[in-house]
Parts: C-alpha cells; structure tokens; sequence
C-alpha cells in the first residue's frame, strides 16, 4: 500500500514509513481507516495542526492513526490536496446545509459539493451556483453563498484551498446589471468584488475569536479553538490568493498571540498562538510585503515587526510550558519566515496585488484600516 504526503511549503519528505495522525470524516478507528487506503488511491493532506520531525518521517495531527508506506525517495510538493470524500459527517453536512432555509438553495449547495468532490471545474461551479442569483434576483445577494463556504473552509479544513478556488473563479464572473448598472452591495461590486463577503467574514472571524474556546460555534462538530485556527489559516489562504487582502485580521491575531496578558494563561496561549502561527504559514508573503506598502508603513514598522515576530516565535517553540503541537507550529512559521527572507522573489506579491486592484479595480484594503 502507498500513499503520498502533501506537505506545506514544499518541505522535503524523508524517510519510508509515515505515521500519520489525520481527520477523516466518518471514520471512527484505525481499521476503518486503514480499510480505506486500501481501497482508494490518495493523498494524505498535512493539516493545520500538524508538525514533521524529519529525523524518524512522524507526522502527527490530531486522530485516526493510519501508517502508509511512502515513495522509495524523497519528494516535495508545494500544495496540499483534497481527499476524495467517504464517510457520513461529510455527506451529512451537505445534506444539512441543504435543508437550512438560511443557506443557498439545495441545487446551490450541491453544485459546490460536486465542486468540492472534483466533479466540476471552478469556472462551472461558480457560474451554476450563481445563476439564479445573477439572472433572477432584483438585488442580486450572494451573502448565504459567503457564508456556506466559510462554514465549509472551517468544518472541514482540507477543503480550503478548493474554497479559495472557487471564490477565485466567482470573482471572474460578469456582476450582474441593474438598471443599466452594475450591482454593488455596500459599495461592492456583487462577484467581482465579492460584494459583503470582507464584512461577512469580519462577523464570522470576531464571532469565533470571542467565543469560549471550548464550546462548539453555531452548531459546528468543531470546537471553537480548533476553529479559530482554522479561519485564521483561511484567512491567510485568501490574502495570498488575492481573494481579498484581510491582512488586518493577520496583524490582529498575531499581536493577540504575543500580548503578555494572553501568554500568561495556559487557555489564551494555546487559543492564540496555533491560530498566529498559521497565519504566517499561510500568508508569509504577504505579511512580508507589508514593508512594501506605503500606507502600512505610516501605522506600523514591518521590518521590525517581522524580526520581532520570528525572535518570539522561536523562544515561544522552545518553551516548555507551550504544547509540543503548538511548538511544531511555531517552527513551522520561523521556517517560512527563514524561506521567504531567503527568497529574491518575496516582493512580488505585492506587485500582483497592485496589478491585480488596477485590473478589477478592486480597493486595497487590509493593514490600512486603523
């Protein structure tokens, strides 16, 4: 039986037998799991919470013991990959999402699940699931699609980057014309703009970032402190992308995570810390450009905040009264903090982000709201 890992930020994979701790909806032991494997050809996504030691090839995330012998040679990849879909968690919160008169339609919501599934293409998917509300609506909402996917990002963490694919693809479409105009929600342009989808997400984020860590938010199989580093890692997700800039929310966790008050307390260190280190894990390159942007400048020092940044989180990853998995995690982003200053391309993103705002004219928003 073989299996193949995809890791974040390309780090090499050594060695040739993985153990892997993963998530995988609806099943509930290592039979199953193993059962599994054996009958689908996959790739194992590395989660948010998830760590190498690359001496003994350990990978360690958070349930479901499953041991895969990997290629004979070391390999990188620079992606994660979705898993196909099994098991009755997953179905069924489609299933639900369908039935929920405060979701999209349920054509709506299968068109993104075949989406999610690798059944369609992200251009296909965003033109079906909008149709309705671009040719039919009097004051085209997109809001409740907004709101499905950020569940969904939250829910099931190896979705996102399909997630962020789709809203890629919805921010093609042509906005739909009213009065011989095109349609804006607050200002915003309905698809191409993702019109309330910043103001969406900001009521989701702050909604799970004041919550009792653990409690289980709106319902979700999820506990709120895993969920909070979720969001954080899919905020991160859509910066990078070029979605929307939310590096605001980046700067706001971060400073969250390495408020003395936070570090003092056991519960706030391990809700804070996961969540700031996925942000720059997942938005390195952004969160690098601030320096490059002249609006940013005048509210913050990048340069210092970033060296700040990395000296914390390496003495944080060394400090034993911080979780190993939470350790794991700060290396994690000191590596991508190490890769990305080592990088002779790390300020091109923000010349895409420039080109990109002056094609769609979309505002440059993040890390300069006060």
């Amino acid at each position: 039986m073989q299996g193949i890992l995809a890791v974040r930020h390309g780090l090499p994979i050594t060695g040739h037998l993985a153990r892997v701790i993963t998530p995988l909806p609806g099943l509930d032991d290592t039979s199953q799991a193993l059962e599994l494997q054996q009958s689908f050809l996959i790739r194992i996504i590395v989660s948010n919470r998830a760590f190498l030691d690359t001496a003994t090839f350990k990978v360690t995330i958070q349930s479901h013991c499953i041991e895969l012998q990997s290629s004979s040679r070391p390999f990188k990849s620079s992606a994660t990959t979705l898993l196909p879909r099994s098991g009755t968690m997953y179905e069924d919160w489609f299933a639900a999402m369908a039935k929920d008169p405060d979701m999209p339609t349920p054509e709506e919501v299968n068109v993104i699940k075949e989406f999610i599934d690798g059944k369609m293409t992200a251009d296909a998917a965003a033109k079906q699931c909008t149709s309705r509300i671009s040719l039919e609506e009097t004051n085209p909402d997109p809001t409740l699609i907004w709101s499905l996917l950020e569940d969904l990002a939250v829910e099931f963490f190896e979705t996102q980057d399909k997630v962020v694919e789709l809203l890629t693809a919805i921010k093609r479409l042509p906005d739909p014309i009213r009065n011989g105009k095109e349609h804006r929600i607050n200002s915003q342009k309905t698809f191409s703009d993702l019109g309330y989808f910043r103001a969406d997400f900001g009521d989701y984020f702050r909604g799970l970032k004041f919550a009792d860590p653990e409690s289980f938010h709106y319902g979700s199989n999820v506990p709120v402190i895993t969920s909070w580093a979720r969001v954080n890692a899919f905020s991160a997700r859509l910066t990078t992308n070029l979605v929307q800039d939310l590096r605001i929310y980046a700067l706001e966790t971060i400073a969250d995570a390495l408020d003395e008050k936070n570090l003092k307390e056991s519960r706030t260190r391990e809700f804070f810390l996961p969540a700031a280190a996925n942000q720059i894990i997942f938005a390195s390159y952004p969160l690098w450009n601030l320096r490059n942007d002249a609006e940013a400048k005048e509210r913050m020092d990048a340069a210092l905040e970033w060296n700040g940044w990395k000296t914390a989180f390496e003495g944080l990853a060394e400090n034993a009264e911080v979780s190993s998995e939470t350790q794991a995690l700060l290396r994690q982003a000191v590596v991508a903090m190490e890769t990305v200053a080592k990088d002779p391309k790390r300020d091109d993103w923000q010349g895409k982000l420039e080109a990109y705002a002056a094609q769609y004219g979309a505002s440059l928003e993040a890390a300069r709201e006060p």
